[in-house]
C-alpha cells in the first residue's frame, strides 16, 4: 500500500496478517526500484510490482513453505533486513544527497516540537535547490507533494493530541485555529476531530489492490 493523501478506513479480513513498516525518506523507493509517486493512493499486490528487492523479500518470508501468518513479525523484519538493497551512498554521491535533501525537507517541514515549521519555499532556498526541484525529489522519495506531507503531518499532529481540548490540539499541530483544523481534518479523515474520538468513522471497505 503507498502513501496516502486520504484516510481510508479497511474491514479486517480472516486469515490476513499486517506488517506494517515505516521508512526513512527515499529508502522506500530504494527498496522497491521505484518512484513512490507511481504508489501514491494505490494498493499494489506484492507480484505485480517489479522489484528486485520486493521479490527477494517475497521469496525468503515464503522460504521452507512457511506461510506469512505463522512467522513472527521479528522474523519478517529480518527478512526484509535481507531483501534491502545496499545503501547507495557507498557507490553515488548523488543518491546520498538526494536523500539527505529529501531528510531535511521533511524534518523542516515536520511539526515536530511544536515550533513554526518553515514555508517550502524558504526549505528549499535553505538546502540550496529550486522549489520546482525539491518538489520533483520529494514527491520520488515520499509519494506526496511537500504541501500534501505538511497537511498530513499536521493531521497526525492532532491524532497525537486527539484527547486534548480542541483549540489546544489545532495551536499544538499548527493550525491558525480551530475551524481550520476542523476542516482540514475532515477532508484527510473523512470526519471531524469530534466525531472522531467517538469512533464516529465513514464506512468501512474492503482492501484490494490495483488489479482486483
Amino acid at each position: 500500500m503507498g502513501p496516502r493523501t486520504r484516510a481510508r478506513y479497511y474491514v479486517e479480513r480472516p486469515g490476513r496478517d499486517c506488517l506494517h513498516l515505516r521508512f526513512r525518506p527515499e529508502r522506500a523507493a530504494e527498496f522497491l526500484g521505484l518512484s513512490l509517486r507511481e504508489l501514491a493512493d494505490q494498493a499494489f499486490a506484492a507480484g505485480d510490482l517489479d522489484s528486485t528487492s520486493m521479490t527477494a523479500f517475497v521469496r525468503t518470508i515464503a522460504a521452507g513453505g512457511s506461510p506469512v501468518t505463522s512467522q513472527s513479525h521479528a522474523a519478517r523484519l529480518r527478512s526484509l533486513a535481507a531483501a534491502l538493497p545496499d545503501a547507495p551512498s557507498a557507490h553515488s554521491d548523488r543518491a546520498a544527497l538526494r536523500r539527505h535533501i529529501v531528510a531535511e525537507a521533511t524534518r523542516l517541514l515536520s511539526v515536530g516540537d511544536g515550533s513554526a515549521r518553515e514555508p517550502v519555499h524558504r526549505v528549499a532556498r535553505r538546502l540550496n535547490v529550486s522549489e520546482r526541484h525539491l518538489r520533483t525529489m520529494f514527491v520520488d522519495g515520499v509519494g506526496l507533494t511537500p504541501s500534501q506531507f505538511v497537511r498530513l503531518d499536521r493531521v497526525r499532529a492532532v491524532l497525537a493530541r486527539i484527547r486534548q481540548k480542541l483549540p489546544e490540539a489545532a495551536g499544538g499541530a499548527g493550525y491558525y485555529d480551530q475551524s481550520h483544523m476542523t476542516a482540514e481534518f475532515h477532508r484527510v479523515m473523512g470526519t471531524t476531530p469530534h466525531a472522531f474520538t467517538r469512533r464516529r468513522w465513514p464506512t468501512t471497505e474492503a482492501c484490494t489492490t490495483a488489479n482486483g
